[in-house]
C-alpha cells in the first residue's frame, strides 16, 4: 500500500500502518504532496526513490487543502479547473507507475475556520465542499474509489484539532484506524473479485 498526501496524511500515516502491520505492508511518500500540481510533478521521482511501482496493491492518495487556500485575500491557490485537471492526470500518472494498484482517493478534511487568527491564509469549507464535489465526479469517471474523509473528520470536535487544520494525537489515531479498515476492506474486495 502506497500512502500520498499532504500534512493529514503525515498525521495519520504511522497509525495506519501500525493497524495493518500483518497484514499489508504499508510505504509512504518521504514529504509532504502539498498541491495537486506538486503531486503530479513528484509523484514518479517518489515511486523511483521508493523503488515501487508493480507491486503497489493500492495507492491511497488526497490532495486539496493546499490547493483550496487563500492567501492575502485571493482566490484558491489552485483554481478549481486546474486542480480537476491535476486530478486526471494523476490519476493517469499512478496507472502508469503503479499498474496493477487499486486506486483510493480520499477527499479534503474540513478546517475550523472560526479558530484561524491568521486571516492571510485562509480556507473555507464551502471551497473544500466545492472541490470535493467536484472531484467526486472526476473519480466516477474513471471508477475511483473515494473514502469520504470530510464527512468522517466533520463529526469531530474540536478537541480533536492540534490547530484550525490538523488533527491531534486523538483524532489522527481516530482517522487512521477508520483509513486502515477501508484500505482493508478495499484489498480484500479486490482479492475476491480475482
Amino acid at each position: 500500500v502506497l500512502l500520498i498526501g499532504d500534512s493529514i496524511r503525515e498525521g495519520y500515516g504511522a497509525i495506519v500502518k501500525r493497524e495493518l502491520q500483518g497484514k499489508a505492508e504499508v510505504v509512504e511518500i518521504p514529504e509532504n504532496a502539498r498541491f495537486a500540481a506538486y503531486t503530479l510533478r513528484m509523484i514518479s521521482d517518489w515511486c523511483k526513490q521508493l523503488k515501487i511501482g508493480t507491486d503497489i496493491d493500492l495507492v491511497y492518495w488526497n490532495n486539496g487543502l493546499w490547493d483550496v487556500v487563500r492567501i492575502c485575500g485571493d482566490n484558491p491557490q489552485t483554481l478549481l479547473a486546474d486542480y480537476i485537471g491535476c486530478l486526471k492526470r494523476i490519476i493517469h500518472r499512478i496507472k502508469y507507475l503503479c499498474p496493477n494498484a487499486i486506486i483510493v482517493f480520499a477527499n479534503t478534511t474540513p478546517v475550523l475556520e472560526y479558530k484561524n487568527d491568521d486571516k492571510m491564509y485562509e480556507r473555507r469549507n464551502s471551497d473544500i465542499e466545492m472541490y470535493n464535489s467536484e472531484a467526486a465526479g472526476v473519480m466516477d469517471k474513471y471508477h475511483i474509489n473515494v473514502d469520504d474523509l470530510y464527512t468522517v473528520v466533520n463529526g469531530l470536535s474540536e478537541d480533536n484539532y492540534a490547530d484550525w487544520v490538523h488533527l491531534n494525537e486523538i483524532g489522527n489515531t481516530y482517522l487512521g484506524n477508520h483509513i486502515a479498515k477501508y484500505i482493508l476492506s478495499a484489498l480484500k474486495e479486490n482479492a475476491s473479485a480475482m
